[in-house]
């Protein structure tokens, strides 16, 4: 097979639940790095952003999205 009938080829069934695993895992990452971030803020500051210490991680899932 030539480089270019594998780069038409469809991606196959484990390939592709590979690739979601992969991509959930990311985001779980970035969501994880996202609430570490605001958890360090000061209470005053989470103040000024509009943010309660018990919305962090509501906050930090929807800023992933």
């Amino acid at each position: 097979m030539t480089t270019a009938t594998l780069a038409a080829r469809k991606p196959s069934y484990t390939l592709r639940i590979y690739d979601t695993l992969a991509a959930g895992f990311a985001r779980a990452a970035r969501i994880e790095k996202t609430r570490r971030a605001l958890n360090a803020l000061s209470d005053e500051t989470l103040r000024d952003i509009g943010l309660s210490r018990d919305e962090i991680d509501s906050a930090a899932a929807r800023a992933v999205r």
